[in-house]
């Protein structure tokens, strides 16, 4: 089919019937689409409350809105080689202010203190940036090769419009719940305001706070996008453990001498627990956590490429930490801490959180510590398979201090080869009282109880189960109410290490047992996580991970002994104590 091109300006033409347009008309209109897209949400940006706080923000996004859209309508009215040039400079200015407020801040604005990352701001970032480059490169094309017609343009045009309303929507409904959670970030004062945002600018990390579930899946590409550039390192060490399945370590391997955690703030398993296979000390930094004064640490940040302990391998053991260079510990009492960290592997669909939703985006979650940095070691004959995907991690570090630190996440892991004989492989299941989105809830002044429930997607034996919870929590138990039978209750244990200053501690027990429980198909699982803080709490969390040996032989195994699933009674004491709101 032929067609023509009917030009409306120099270097622009509109579409033809036949769908053909020149490049430079491609170029053009895209930018046009990117530029209006990055003005509508400038625009919404106006409407929220706390941008008509300060007036110097609220003059920013108002003008940076009318110029967006007015360059938009003029450039699809009559466009100019002016004009063209303009609105790149126009959008590299607006797109470099925003780089600029979140890495070192401007002065007059929010105390001079770099601001939170956002989807809406990255969002609209993105969109000026594509449209800069588009209409550079159609300001550098020979006149010649930009007049050239493509036949297909009209579909390349449509997808860069659709591209345009692809980001536009998400961020402009996730710009109320970026402000609701606070996204301009005020210097904290105090430690516990050190955790409220996320520190701008650190390479190859992006915020997930305060996004709605299905926003966070949306600007998970972004995330992953930008934690690519990530200059963080890691490092694998190996050697051979005692105990049954033990192999010969690795060539070149490094001898570490003592378990990662000795320095005292791991180790918090049940000191009964043995681990067992070869051992590899998996350490991935320097992370430098900005000071408090510059949002205190990094939140809900997303890094796609976490180390592994091997491939084609069974884990049978993990300890947790956070350490300094030297390795030693990084804790409370030094300023720091390590509010949780969750690894995932991306290969695999996670049980209780779909692909769709949330944090499921991510994968399977295999594992997870909070401060109290509690250590699991499967019973013998159990392993949890790792092939030779990626893992990505997730993590919430804090920095209550005046100065940079530079801390490392370290995980001392415990494997045999995957074709080890007799070795059963396990499953990994997460259960949350606040599923697929960031594990957050409120509980109130005193004793309460917050329930959430998981019809059981899986028939086969409860080989582990280890909980978690905040400062006030008490207990968190686990049962499957259709069969009457508790699986797990873990307690909350404080003030018996002096690394952690009062605060959370320990989780204990972590129940194992090669029949700790039983489950199938249908089963309702109910997760009761039980707090009694002295004042209400926002920010709280309740989760138990468990793995199970998927079989239907519920018979196999041997019944737990008395104590294996946590004190049948609950705790001792039901009052929770710490720092509220810090663990």
């Amino acid at each position: 089919m032929s067609s023509t091109v009917r030009s409306i300006g120099p270097g622009v033409e509109t579409p033809t019937r036949g769908g053909a347009i020149s490049l430079f008309s491609l170029l053009g209109w895209s930018a046009v689409a990117w530029t209006a897209a990055a003005g509508v949400v400038h625009f919404v940006a106006t409407t929220l409350p706390d941008h008509h706080a300060d007036p110097l923000l609220l003059s920013f996004f108002l003008g940076a809105g009318v110029a967006q859209l007015t360059w938009a309508l003029a450039v699809a009215r009559r466009p100019t080689p002016a004009l063209l040039v303009g609105g790149a400079a126009m959008n590299l200015a607006i797109a470099a202010i925003w780089v600029v407020s979140r890495t070192v801040g401007i002065p007059f604005v929010n105390g001079g203190s770099p601001e939170a990352v956002g989807f809406a701001d990255v969002a609209s970032t993105l969109l000026e940036v594509a449209a800069a480059a588009s209409l550079s490169l159609a300001a550098a094309l020979p006149a010649e090769a930009g007049r050239s017609v493509l036949r297909r343009g009209s579909l390349l045009l449509a997808g860069a419009v659709g591209g345009a309303v692809g980001m536009l929507l998400p961020a402009v409904i996730s710009l109320p719940s970026e402000m609701a959670s606070g996204h301009q970030m005020p210097a904290p004062a105090a430690m516990a305001s050190a955790r409220a945002e996320s520190p701008p600018g650190m390479a190859g990390l992006t915020s997930m706070a305060g996004m709605s579930p299905a926003v966070r899946a949306l600007g998970q590409p972004i995330s992953l996008a930008m934690a690519v550039m990530s200059p963080h390192s890691s490092a694998t060490m190996t050697m051979t453990a005692p105990g049954p399945g033990a192999q010969p370590s690795m060539p070149g391997a490094m001898n570490m001498g003592t378990p990662a955690g000795s320095g005292g703030t791991a180790g918090t398993s049940d000191p009964k627990m043995t681990f067992w296979g070869q051992r590899s000390v998996v350490r991935y930094g320097p992370i430098p956590l900005p000071p408090a004064s510059m949002g205190g640490g990094l939140h809900d940040l997303v890094s796609p490429a976490f180390p592994k302990p091997c491939d084609n391998c069974l884990m049978t053991g993990v300890i947790p930490d956070m350490v300094y260079a030297d390795g030693s510990p990084a804790n409370i009492d030094t300023g720091v801490m390590l509010h949780h960290i969750v690894l995932f592997d991306n290969s695999k669909d996670d049980y209780t959180c779909p692909r769709w939703d949330g944090v499921g985006v991510l994968g399977r979650r295999i594992f997870a510590s909070g401060n109290e940095r509690t250590a699991f070691s499967l019973p013998a004959g159990f392993g949890l398979p790792v092939g030779t995907q990626q893992w990505a991690g997730l993590f919430d570090l804090m920095n209550m201090t005046a100065q940079v630190r530079n801390v490392y996440l370290q995980f001392t892991v415990y494997h045999v080869p995957a074709t080890s004989p007799g070795i059963r492989q396990v499953v990994p299941v997460w259960l949350d009282e606040n599923n697929c989105s960031n594990s957050e809830f409120s509980v109130p002044a005193g004793r309460s109880d917050t329930t959430w429930t998981w019809t059981s997607s899986l028939t086969g034996r409860v080989v582990l189960a280890g909980g978690h919870l905040h400062d006030g929590g008490v207990s968190i138990t686990l049962t499957d109410t259709t069969r009457g039978e508790r699986i797990c209750t873990a307690v909350a244990g404080y003030g018996t290490k002096p690394h952690y200053q009062g605060n959370i501690d320990s989780m204990q027990p972590v129940c194992r047992w090669d029949r700790l429980a039983v489950v199938t198909a249908g089963d309702s699982l109910r997760l009761d996580a039980l707090y009694n803080p002295p004042h209400p709490e926002s920010g709280v969390m309740g989760i138990m991970l468990i793995d199970i040996y998927p079989t239907n032989d519920l018979n196999g195994g041997s019944p737990p002994p008395p104590g294996a699933n946590g004190p049948a009674d609950g705790p001792s004491s039901p009052q929770g104590g710490g720092m509220q709101g810090m663990s």
